[in-house]
């Protein structure tokens, strides 16, 4: 079989056709694929193609390379919905998947200036402090590290929280339930310790995450650090476009009345 011929180079073939084999099943979640030999030789390609083609579905994330061992298909990415405020756990039981978290540090600290502005308190004043690594299946997705801030939310450091959702906790036994949220995202490099916790490559590509949460009465409750693997989870947001100006409808004016 010869994928030779065409406009589109022959590596783009390559990669679209392991592309849809993925995409159809035919090559599963931690199978390994043929070596860059082996598909120069069943495609008719130079071994410089097969290995272009393997690398850029390793850079998007749809198969991972074992040194010394060979090239596999990766688990499907977690897509979190941008436009709703869910939780972590609830993202994850969405997919099917279970939901875990070891935490790493629950303790009571002062808010620096930055961290004291997201909640509006005192800089110096006592927030809770949760510092977890979440998984699904077991598997480590995100180092998340949350502060939280109302009236005896010291509380918090008697809660189970390698078990329980923060929010449902919030919401169920303390009556604060968050609503809404604003949210900065930024693509960087993993660092030592993330890589360590994550189980990935130092200077991986990584997400992070900054979200403020809100209470109905627009109280800011909750301010979290996320660092997401990149090869493992993706952020989806549906957006419309506004009307020009002129288009857009008019206030009523009182004289319309």
């Amino acid at each position: 079989m010869t994928i030779k011929g065409g406009p589109s180079p022959s590596y783009y073939k390559l990669k679209e056709l392991l592309r849809r084999r993925i995409a159809e099943g035919e090559l599963g979640p931690g199978e390994s694929v043929p070596s860059e030999r082996r598909l120069s030789d069943t495609f008719g390609v130079s071994r410089m193609t097969a290995r272009r083609a393997l690398v850029e579905l390793v850079n998007d994330g749809l198969l991972f390379r074992v040194p010394g061992v060979g090239t596999f298909v990766s688990d499907p990415k977690l897509v979190q919905q941008m436009s709703v405020l869910t939780s972590f756990s609830e993202d994850i039981t969405a997919r099917g998947q279970v939901p875990s978290s070891r935490v790493l540090a629950a303790e009571m600290v002062g808010a620096d200036s930055f961290a004291a502005a997201r909640l509006q308190v005192r800089p110096g004043s006592l927030v809770f402090r949760l510092r977890r690594l979440r998984m699904a299946n077991l598997e480590p997705i995100a180092v998340q590290t949350t502060l939280v801030a109302f009236e005896g939310c010291e509380r918090l450091l008697a809660e189970d929280f390698e078990h329980a959702s923060l929010y449902s906790v919030l919401t169920d036994k303390y009556m604060i339930p968050v609503v809404e949220a604003e949210e900065d995202l930024e693509a960087s490099l993993a660092g030592e310790e993330a890589s360590r916790l994550l189980g990935i490559e130092p200077h991986q590509p990584v997400i992070i995450t900054r979200r403020t949460t809100f209470t109905a009465a627009r109280r800011p409750v909750e301010y979290a650090e996320s660092t997401y693997r990149g090869d493992r989870y993706r952020l989806h947001t549906h957006m419309a476009r506004r009307p020009p100006q002129s288009q857009r409808p008019k206030p009523y004016d009182m004289d319309d009345l």
